[in-house]
């Protein structure tokens, strides 16, 4: 005799359950959106969930519970306009005020943007080299030898900077196969400065 079917674990389905207690369409919800009852949602219900979590006073991040984009980041349809607008920066704005910057960044002082992080306490205004560096601690940072156009390892440019002192720099070029104009950058801590 065969088991009875299971029915879908999201309160008011009864669909019957294909993956993770999940029917089709609840599984294909948690695949796009990050949650089995993401995407096709009244946009009012994302932002009233915003404004209630304003003064969130925890410590551990928030994770918004809506649309999620390909980066990880929460997103909501604008107001007013065409578009979406990130949820990240919407509670910034309900919880710290209007950018001070038309270009100013919500960044988080807990690097986990990326996971949808948008407990207030973590988010604050910042322009584009901080948003950036953000991002080196929680080692989403494309710097160095990360980068896809990078020749250099970051031992390489170690070793460039302690032999400069009696190698030329040409000669440091012909080695490491970049130009005389590369190598100076980086003996002028113009280029992998962060480097010690």
């Amino acid at each position: 005799m065969a088991a009875p079917l299971k029915s879908c674990s999201v309160e008011g389905c009864n669909a019957v359950v294909i993956a993770r207690g999940w029917c089709s369409a609840h599984y294909r919800r948690w695949k796009r959106h990050g949650n089995p009852v993401g995407g096709k949602l009244d946009n009012g219900e994302a932002r009233r969930w915003l404004v209630s979590h304003a003064s969130f006073e925890g410590d551990d991040c928030l994770t918004y519970p809506f649309l999620i984009n390909d980066y990880g980041y929460g997103y909501l349809k604008s107001l007013g306009r065409p578009g979406v607008e990130l949820a990240s920066r919407v509670m910034c704005t309900l919880a710290h005020g209007d950018p001070p910057e038309a270009d100013s960044y919500a960044c988080h002082s807990c690097f986990k943007g990326n996971e949808g992080c948008v407990n207030p306490r973590h988010l604050y205004w910042g322009d584009n080299r901080s948003n950036q560096m953000d991002r080196v601690p929680n080692g989403n940072s494309n710097r160095g030898s990360r980068h896809g156009m990078s020749v250099l390892k970051e031992d390489d440019v170690r070793k460039i900077r302690t032999d400069a002192a009696v190698k030329s720099r040409r000669a440091l070029a012909a080695q490491y196969g970049v130009s005389v104009s590369a190598i100076h950058l980086i003996m002028q801590r113009r280029t992998w400065a962060w480097l010690t």
